[in-house]
């Protein structure tokens, strides 16, 4: 008797960036019967947000620091 299923897993589980391809298998009586694959591609979504917050933390502590120093000379 054939069976029909589906098999789910967690995209999460891809821990490097890149394309992947997935093959199944499918058997009938021992015999391979059909043969499916499917494309995957794992972004770098985190990547962009945080060189763009961490650029704008180096120039606004550089400015910090600025203010910083025009205000302890004006105190002099």
């Amino acid at each position: 008797m054939d069976q029909c299923f589906s098999v789910r897993w967690d995209g999460s589980y891809i821990d490097e960036v890149g394309e992947w391809y997935f093959v199944a298998v499918f058997f009938l009586n021992g015999e391979p019967v059909a043969l499916a694959g499917n494309d995957f591609r794992a972004y770098p979504f985190m990547v962009v947000p945080e060189f763009m917050i961490g650029g704008i933390a180096s120039i606004a502590s550089m400015f910090a620091v600025l203010a910083y120093k025009r205000y302890r000379q004006a105190g002099r």
